[in-house]
């Protein structure tokens, strides 16, 4: 993660993707040894943070807005509302 830091820091694109990649392919293992499947990790990650969004867009359509016309902090605020309803 270091070197990743370092990269981005630099403004090396290439390079950064580079480290970002070892970066996954170490949490990868990392699930693996602890008998996790990564990939079915993965999908759960986005299946929540998909449910969170809708949730959060369902709030602001009540209010006939979207994402766009909300301020970040209304974004954060709703996300975490999302995050504690959903789990």
């Amino acid at each position: 993660v270091g070197e990743l830091r370092e990269e981005i820091a630099r403004g090396d694109r290439d390079a950064a993707a580079r480290e970002l990649g070892d970066v996954l392919f170490v949490a990868a293992n990392l699930a693996r040894d602890q008998g996790i499947d990564p990939e079915a990790a993965l999908r759960g990650t986005n299946d929540r943070v998909e449910a969170r969004f809708r949730y959060l867009e369902a709030r602001l359509a009540e209010q006939e807005r979207t994402p766009a016309d909300a301020s970040l902090e209304e974004l954060v605020g709703l996300w975490g509302d999302a995050k504690a309803k959903l789990a």
